[in-house]
């Protein structure tokens, strides 16, 4: 495991030395952080920003018999978890808990950044749990950028079927999605797509159906159950759950 090491001056500003760190890197890189900012201290925590997420947690108490954080030789040591390497950066902030009888104080440093590299995927211990935040975004994009707009229509509900079945699909050959030009071509379409679905080469067909004077854009999902092969319709409004179900498992 490689070692970050950190620095506390005398006007507790914390600093960053040298570091390589990816995106989505679990346990191949600690803080090293050391604690003699707080001579005294029952115990110390560690405060993390993540400037991508807009979102903040903390290590829980840090003291020599805490794991995976722990003191150690004087050290704040604290291994970096997936959810410390998510995104492009993190702020990090010490604290230490000083008491005297009843009376508690509480020291901070300041905050220092710790920039992320991009990755596809992370490494280390057991590989990344879950691919780098912004390579997602990256990957959103290019399927946002896959939709055909050629179609007379640019509605939030076509644009929300369409990109729920470029993020189901997820650019595998085996679930397929088709943008027909209308609902009368998208009706022969799946007709044509049930008859002839062949289960040992697909996964699911998605199409997306355009509205017209009476009906609202839909999304189709075209699958076999194992007893024969259907179609399910989402409306817009089923999307948000068809995606949760979808990527939850």
């Amino acid at each position: 495991m490689e070692y970050i090491e950190c620095a506390v001056d005398s006007a507790r500003n914390l600093t960053i030395g040298e570091h390589t760190v990816y995106e989505g890197e679990k346990n191949c890189a600690a803080l090293k952080i050391p604690i003699s900012f707080a001579p005294g201290a029952e115990y110390f925590m560690l405060n993390f920003s993540s400037i991508w997420e807009n979102r903040s947690f903390s290590s829980g108490r840090i003291t020599e018999n805490s794991s995976p954080a722990r003191i150690e030789n004087g050290y704040i040591i604290c291994p970096l978890a997936g959810l410390h390497t998510r995104g492009e950066a993190v702020a990090i902030q010490a604290q230490a808990h000083i008491f005297e009888g009843e009376t508690e104080t509480v020291i901070k440093t300041g905050t220092a950044i710790l920039k992320i590299k991009p990755s596809l995927n992370g490494g280390c211990e057991g590989g990344s749990e879950l691919p780098g935040l912004s390579a997602e975004v990256r990957n959103l994009a290019k399927r946002v950028d896959k939709i055909d707009f050629a179609i007379p229509e640019f509605t939030p509900a076509y644009f929300a079927c369409a990109l729920a079945a470029e993020i189901l699909a997820d650019g595998g050959a085996a679930t397929p999605v088709y943008f027909p030009g209308s609902r009368s071509e998208a009706e022969a379409l799946i007709g044509s797509l049930i008859e002839n679905y062949d289960y040992e080469k697909f996964e699911r067909i998605y199409a997306v159906i355009p509205s017209d004077e009476n009906s609202p854009a839909e999304l189709v999902m075209i699958g076999s159950d194992g007893s024969g092969t259907s179609a399910a319709r989402y409306a817009v409004t089923d999307i948000i759950a068809l995606l949760k179900e979808a990527l939850n498992g």
